[in-house]
């Protein structure tokens, strides 16, 4: 791993079970929404060629925020890119959806819940994908 000329490529955390957990204490109608409504999510890593266009596809058709019987967090399904089309049906439970889903984006980028690092040459980080949200930043090149 090279070093980006200019900076940039931070790796931001945000424990998932602690926005979840948030959302829970704020609005338990929110909460009650985002652990029962079915949400498709759906990824596709595309080949690096066409003659390997497809290398890997998932689909699972869960809630966005899991728990288990009781009621402890299970895990988190947050990434906007890989939902599918809602199969909601409902006008009303759609805009109720989007509106908890709203809540949650908000809560998952407050910089209060999230931490920001700086990865060096030759780091590693491993992630609980089920509970912790990660990204990076974009890398300032030129």
């Amino acid at each position: 791993m090279k070093p980006a000329t200019k900076g940039g490529g931070e790796t931001i955390l945000v424990d998932g079970f602690a926005v979840a957990e948030q959302i829970r204490s704020q609005n338990v109608a929110d909460f009650d929404l985002l652990t029962t409504a079915p949400i498709e999510h759906h990824y596709v890593e595309g080949g690096s060629s066409p003659s390997n266009a497809k290398i890997y596809s998932r689909c699972c058709n869960k809630p966005v925020i899991e728990i288990d019987r009781e009621g402890m967090l299970k895990q988190i399904r947050y990434n906007p890119y890989d939902r599918a089309p809602m199969r909601i049906t409902s006008t009303d439970d759609i805009i109720k959806f989007y509106k908890a889903y709203e809540r949650l984006s908000k809560l998952v980028h407050d910089t209060k819940n999230q931490l920001e690092i700086s990865l060096k040459p030759g780091n590693v980080i491993f992630i609980d994908n089920f509970r912790v949200l990660h990204a990076r930043k974009a890398f300032q090149v030129g």
